[in-house]
């Protein structure tokens, strides 16, 4: 009998990651290791699942993050993993406009930055030498980042959040065609509101429900993008032929999706010769 598929998933306890993981394991060929900071929550997954493995690990800290994958890769018998979820994700709890009365001033905070960009960034470089190292040497290796809609549209109250989205679907972009180079397709999801633990409790109270995506909207077009092998139709009749499904920033809202291009559909010179 085959071995099964290998996954890595940050934030996979919870959230979007804990519905994808869920997802994963509903297949019955995927073996799923989940990192998170939440031991209780990892408990909890692990439980749920002889498919699931969990792992404590702050995707901020290198060391912690550098010492999981070895780990994942010589536990699989094929020495393969075959799909990442860069997903781990927080947002600012200050207001960034607040007027300080005090001096020196408190630094910002910087969260959102260090876990939603520089966690991700790690989670990248790291998995792109445990593609290569696997037997598929990255030939079909999925690996998919969660921006955000703030990575494409502005959020007043949330500007580090934004930055940092704005920066995952950028380096989504940057990374993809050299990656495909060894097989491997990068791609982008930029949901829209999903009611996750993202924000504190109550943090959801001011939004209409009618705005939510549910959190399984979100998997389901994740594991589309894992399989690739077909082409893709969004919601503005857009079609990405199967051997173009990389470098792609999809906006999911509501059960649609609709697709931005490599380029980010961009015009100018400068665009072009970027090309």
């Amino acid at each position: 009998m085959a071995e099964n598929k290998v996954a890595i998933i940050t934030g996979g306890a919870s959230g979007m990651g804990l519905a994808v993981t869920q997802a994963l394991v509903e297949r019955g060929d995927w073996t799923v290791h989940v990192i998170d900071v939440s031991q209780p929550r990892l408990d909890e997954v692990e439980k749920s699942s002889s498919r699931i493995k969990s792992h404590k690990a702050d995707v901020t800290d290198y060391d912690q993050l550098a010492s999981v994958l070895p780990k994942v890769f010589e536990s699989s018998h094929r020495r393969n993993i075959d799909f990442v979820f860069a997903n781990a994700g927080v947002i600012e709890s200050q207001d960034f406009y607040k007027t300080q009365r005090t001096d020196p001033l408190p630094p910002p905070d910087l969260r959102s930055i260090d876990v939603d960009l520089k966690g991700l960034i790690l989670t990248c470089y790291l998995a792109q030498h445990y593609f290569r190292r696997s037997e598929h040497k990255g030939k079909g290796a999925s690996l998919i980042l969660t921006a955000s809609c703030g990575g494409f549209y502005p959020s007043h109250y949330s500007p580090m959040y934004t930055a940092a989205k704005h920066g995952v679907v950028g380096f989504g972009r940057a990374i993809a065609n050299r990656f495909l180079q060894d097989g491997i397709r990068v791609n982008s999801i930029c949901p829209g509101i999903v009611e996750t633990n993202l924000t504190g409790e109550g943090g959801w109270a001011g939004f209409p429900p009618a705005l939510f995506t549910p959190a399984s909207d979100i998997s389901k077009k994740v594991l589309r993008l894992v399989d690739g092998g077909a082409p893709l139709t969004d919601d503005f009749g857009t079609t990405i032929p199967a051997n173009k499904l990389y470098g792609l920033a999809l906006e999911i809202n509501k059960g649609r999706i609709y697709v931005s291009s490599p380029t980010g559909h961009i015009r100018s010179i400068v665009g072009r010769k970027q090309l």
